[in-house]
């Protein structure tokens, strides 16, 4: 079932108020579309992937997918880095990569205690 447009806007808006209310003292907001889809790394995303899509092919498809280039002003452009906006793939990309992230941020020996959601 999908959720209505507010309860969407609401949902993150709740949780950063839960977060508060159990003595939690910032919220700090990044915007990873602002730097994060024209510098992926191509080989640290596919290492990333492989973790969780066990297909060589499925993985070939997504590397040509990454380095097919883009069209600026009527001219090829090749890609090196970065990842396509817009469609499922970016979904996948962030969802991928977000839970690396979090993976490796070992919260309990770090001096900055923290909860993380995604939005």
């Amino acid at each position: 079932m999908d959720s209505e447009p507010e309860e969407v806007v609401m949902m993150p808006i709740r949780q950063a108020l839960e977060y508060l209310n159990d003595g939690y003292e910032w919220v700090v907001d990044i915007d990873i579309e602002q730097f994060f889809f024209d510098k992926v790394n191509h080989d640290k995303l596919i290492q990333i992937l492989r973790e969780q899509v066990n297909d060589s092919t499925t993985l070939n498809l997504i590397r040509k997918y990454l380095k097919a280039g883009v069209m600026e002003n009527g001219l090829e452009k090749a890609t090196i880095t970065g990842v396509p906006q817009g469609g499922l793939f970016q979904s996948y990309v962030q969802m991928s990569t977000w839970t690396s992230w979090t993976k490796n941020w070992n919260i309990e020996d770090s001096a900055l205690q923290g909860m993380q959601m995604m939005y």
